[in-house]
């Protein structure tokens, strides 16, 4: 099988920390003797790789990811027209080239649109994986959530990173959806034990559904009582806003800024930070929790998606309402006084959340030896 995959960012290198996992997951296909060709747009960002089988196409907007445009903004909507225009007219050259027999999108929008766009012209069949956004967010809005569902139902299997996005693709396409998990290879880390409880620690993506403003009114809280530490890492729409609204809540001798680091840096901050942030509006299941769990640092999560459930379930840190800078602001004040002794490295959550496993699974569905299990069986045999 020739299997193309067609995802909305594919890394540029090992220290790329945008989606590093979809750059695991084709390593994993790749030893298991699948011939794998990716599909995806440039960014100008990028300092890619030779790796040949990698089609990077090119569009106007590329010195800002997809995902982070500002569509209330008219040249946004220009930029996006541009982005599918582009990929429709390279897609079809990329499944004949590459000789595709079979597609994987990552995730239903946009990469779904290329892969049903391809489909219809070609006879390919291709599955489609969701990842949160795609479907918590712009499958609730008029247009989108049409061409979502479209996407959805011409599908061959749905796939979805967390079982309450899984329902959520069930309802909306009427179809099946199967747990398959979005994680890092993984290796050896170190961990560090806490001598403190106070420096807190963000990784993500810098969007206002992430809840980034949140945590920072709710760190101006805690700062002003409790001497802490806040480090913020990531991208996004927001990058730019961060420092000066660090200066508006007079943070700057308590919070940082570091921007974009590289995933040995990310490791490093991971490793010694007493508690990660997670305070996303909605979410599935972030890689930074894995991440978090593998660096042995206990998180503060959002009770969106399956975070909520599995914190909970693997006793990973504590849980918080989501769009909630106060409930947020206790949570972290109880953390630094409860002192309490989290192992998130010895909870078996890693064990669930493995590329290696993905990427059997996949290849199980794909050879037809998974059954029609139903979702509730699928969490059953996973979590007990």
């Amino acid at each position: 099988m020739k299997l193309g995959i067609i995802t909305n960012r594919y890394p540029s290198g090992r220290e790329d920390t945008a989606s590093p996992f979809v750059r695991d997951f084709v390593a994993s296909l790749r030893e298991r003797g699948i011939r794998v060709s990716v599909f995806t747009p440039e960014y100008i960002v990028d300092k890619p790789d030779n790796d040949p089988e990698v089609f990077r196409f090119p569009w106007f907007g590329s010195a800002v990811p997809i995902g982070s445009l500002d569509y209330r903004s008219p040249g946004s909507w220009f930029k996006l027209v541009n982005f599918l225009y582009n990929g429709r007219r390279a897609a079809i050259p990329f499944a004949v080239n590459y000789d595709v027999d079979y597609l994987l999108a990552l995730w239903a929008l946009p990469s779904g649109y290329f892969a049903r766009y391809i489909s219809q012209r070609t006879g390919i069949p291709y599955s489609v994986w969701c990842l949160g956004s795609d479907v918590y967010k712009w499958s609730e809005r008029p247009f989108f959530g049409l061409v979502t569902r479209q996407v959805l139902q011409g599908a061959d299997h749905l796939f979805g990173d967390g079982f309450d996005l899984c329902q959520k693709v069930e309802e909306l396409s009427g179809r099946e959806c199967r747990f398959l998990p979005s994680a890092r290879r993984r290796e050896k880390r170190t961990v560090l034990p806490k001598a403190n409880y106070n420096r807190f620690f963000y990784l993500g993506r810098l969007e206002r559904e992430k809840g980034v403003e949140d945590m920072l009114l709710a760190f101006s809280y805690v700062a002003k009582k409790k001497p802490a530490v806040l480090e913020i890492a990531g991208w996004g729409s927001l990058a730019a806003e961060i420092p000066g609204r660090i200066a508006e809540l007079k943070l700057e001798e308590k919070a940082s800024f570091l921007g974009k680091i590289s995933e040995k840096e990310a490791a490093t901050y991971l490793r010694r930070a007493s508690c990660v942030l997670i305070p996303s509006h909605s979410d599935s299941i972030p890689l930074v929790l894995t991440e978090a769990v593998a660096s042995g640092t206990p998180v503060i999560a959002s009770d969106v998606g399956d975070l909520g459930y599995l914190v909970r379930k693997f006793n990973l840190g504590k849980v918080v309402p989501p769009h909630d800078p106060n409930n947020l602001a206790q949570a972290m004040f109880d953390f630094m006084q409860e002192k309490r002794n989290y192992d998130p490295a010895s909870s078996g959550l890693l064990d669930l959340m493995d590329v290696n496993r993905a990427a059997n699974d996949f290849l199980k569905v794909l050879a037809g030896k998974r059954s029609g299990q139903p979702l509730r069986s699928q969490m059953a045999n996973l979590f007990d």
